[in-house]
């Protein structure tokens, strides 16, 4: 099952490019005062290494999808992670991720007929970003393509003003009678832009700003859990997902303090 959700992920890589025209929805250029970006200077640099054309679908600045086919240095260990780390900071402007190997974190690696997948989440200080990842596909000896999604920018938070047993409190009380915890609370970078649309953050009235949130899973009478990022600071209910096996998970968009 796995083997094909990496199949089709490749698929959808190849399709997107190939309805975007490959070329995106912005692309790097000239600062101001004709100041060279470089995102555009690593952009250059990988079509100059890259061994057909690269193919890159832009979103916010961020390179979604990546198409290439850039030679594994002959020197490098035979490691498909620290071949893929190696590749993200060589391109480390292009991607809008000033330190891969501390920013990154291995979440899982999967080998099968169409080469080797390396999905690195996102963390800062050792606190993961929720639904951030981004994705490395290598062939025997090239990296053949990129896609994801995560922040390139998180903000600086004060402590937070609240612990986990008042986040648990919380959200028990949210959810309403009966309600239990399951699992433990671990702190979160919390971003909607991650998994919605800008139109979807503007018309259900939601920021689509970078939180620090405790992550908890409570759950009610009968089967149904939900997973709840309570705000650190206002202890807001910024967002919950329904996790009931026996019904499709959905987003619940109000904001409950």
């Amino acid at each position: 099952m796995r083997e094909q959700q990496i199949q089709g992920i490749i698929l959808m890589l190849v399709l997107v490019l190939a309805v975007a025209g490959c070329a995106g929805v912005q692309v790097p250029g000239k600062l101001d005062r004709g100041v060279e970006d470089p995102q555009a200077v690593a952009l250059d640099k990988l079509r100059a290494q890259s061994e057909q054309p690269p193919k890159i679908q832009f979103e916010a600045g961020i390179p979604r999808f990546v198409s290439v086919q850039v030679p594994i240095p002959k020197d490098a260990p035979d490691d498909s992670v620290v071949r893929a780390l190696d590749f993200l900071e060589r391109y480390r402007a292009l991607y809008r991720i000033e330190d891969p190997r501390t920013q990154l974190y291995l979440e899982r690696s999967v080998t099968n007929e169409t080469g080797q997948h390396i999905f690195f989440g996102q963390r800062r200080d050792d606190i993961p970003v929720f639904g951030a990842q981004l994705a490395v596909h290598l062939s025997k000896d090239a990296v053949i393509a990129t896609n994801g999604n995560y922040l390139t920018d998180i903000p600086r938070f004060l402590p937070p003003a609240m612990d986990e047993k008042r986040a648990e409190t919380i959200a028990l009380k949210d959810m309403g009678v009966n309600a239990e915890r399951i699992g433990q609370p671990k702190l979160v970078y919390f971003n909607r832009r991650l998994f919605m649309t800008p139109a979807e953050i503007v018309n259900s009235r939601l920021d689509g700003d970078t939180h620090q949130a405790w992550q908890l899973t409570v759950r009610g009478s009968g089967v149904i859990a939900w997973m709840y990022f309570i705000d650190t600071q206002t202890g807001a209910v910024i967002f919950r997902l329904n996790l009931s096996p026996t019904h499709a998970p959905r987003k619940d968009l109000s904001i409950r303090t």
